[in-house]
């Protein structure tokens, strides 16, 4: 999450947010991406069954579903950093759960999904024959799912 904080502040001030409040909607959203991704990650490291992942996805983000409502981004009409650092994670679940069990178990996070995935230069840069996004690369080599660098 650093490095997104980071690029934010070096190339694009407006992804940390509009104004005081929406900064604040955005620092709240980055620790609770955080617990998120530590709990659907580690699991990948400890064993090869993909169930726990699934289960701890299950536990976590239904108050994501809630928070985001019918909003197009996570903190209102506007993507956030935290919008590409949660693109990230349901990335990453999408590839656990298999895209028909994603689609049918989490259809309003794809249709968010979609919507980062569309926002302009990322949509360019998904679309590139080469690009690393389609190797669905997610772990080190020492995790026990998706184990490639």
């Amino acid at each position: 999450m650093a490095i997104h904080r980071y690029l934010a502040e070096k190339f694009k001030p407006e992804l940390l947010g509009s104004d005081p409040a929406c900064k604040a909607q955005v620092a709240m959203v980055e620790h609770v991406l955080r617990d998120v991704k530590n709990q659907i990650t580690m699991p990948a490291y400890r064993g090869e069954d993909k169930q726990p992942i699934i289960d701890a996805a299950a536990a976590k983000l239904p108050s994501l579903v809630e928070w985001l409502g019918g909003k197009a981004f996570l903190c209102g009409p506007t993507p956030t950093f935290v919008d590409f650092y949660f693109f990230e994670i349901l990335n990453w679940l999408q590839f656990v759960h298999g895209e028909e069990a994603w689609q049918s178990t989490y259809a309003s996070l794809e249709t968010y999904r979609q919507n980062v995935a569309n926002l302009p230069g990322l949509k360019e840069y998904l679309e590139e024959p080469d690009c690393p996004e389609k190797s669905r690369t997610f772990n080190n080599k020492i995790a026990k799912i998706n184990n490639t660098v």
